[in-house]
């Protein structure tokens, strides 16, 4: 994946990948769960259809054996028919039932885990993000990294390194206008030192920018020892 110039860059290189940490989709929950109400209204129509054509068959024995008896004529036969396909229509409309309440459960099942599931992400995002910017990691490589070996999704971690870049970036702006003002660093001293501290292209661009006013007062051969304690201080 090629070095992204700006914060926005990153973010569109990284979010949009999938991986285990991520939350699961209704279906994923679903078949985690072993709900599938599909299936389960399938298997319920064919047992019904089943059913009808046993009772259709009994029936129909049983109509013959009226015939024989001379009490054909009746409309019993037909009533006994229309009987098998009375159940079978109860059945399926049972089964219907049965899907739609499984459905409405497993969608209560799936907002509940996802509440869960991103109340603990949350934190472990938040937790991450500020021991981060304490110890001043800044590059997005490295903290995107970290997220990741702390079982972060991709997109989950690009966003703790983008919190963390933004946090620190004034930080690095401030110094090097301060630096700037004070010792007369050039353009060259200023994006090494951006460079260095983990500053995008973009922004180096712009902190070049900023403290343009500050480097036509004079042209610095190199780093000052002010420079080079703004440096250590990182």
């Amino acid at each position: 994946m090629k070095e992204a110039k700006s914060l926005e860059e990153f973010l569109k290189q990284r979010r949009g990948l999938k991986s285990s940490a991520s939350a699961k989709s209704l279906s994923e929950y679903m078949s985690a769960k072993g709900i599938n109400p599909i299936s389960d209204y399938s298997a319920a129509v064919r047992s019904a259809i089943n059913a009808q054509l046993s009772d259709s068959a009994n029936y129909g024995t049983q109509a013959e054996l009226l015939a024989r008896s001379g009490l054909s004529g009746g409309g019993y036969a037909e009533y006994l028919e229309e009987a098998a396909r009375a159940k079978q229509l109860a059945s399926v409309s049972a089964a219907g039932e049965r899907m739609e309440n499984q459905y409405i459960t497993a969608q209560a099942g799936y907002e509940d885990y996802l509440q869960k599931y991103r109340s603990t992400r949350d934190s472990k995002m938040k937790s991450l993000e500020s021991q981060l910017v304490g110890f001043g990691i800044m590059r997005l490589d490295e903290t995107y990294a970290i997220g990741i070996d702390k079982g972060l999704s991709p997109e989950d971690a690009a966003t703790v390194s983008a919190n963390v870049y933004r946090a620190l970036r004034d930080s690095v702006f401030d110094k090097c206008i301060i630096a700037a003002q004070s010792s007369y660093m050039d353009e060259a001293a200023i994006r090494s030192y951006a460079a260095r501290m983990g500053l995008l292209e973009e922004d180096i661009n712009e902190l070049v920018w900023q403290t343009g006013r500050f480097l036509d007062k004079g042209k610095s051969a190199g780093y000052t020892d002010e420079l080079k304690g703004i440096a250590n201080t990182k």
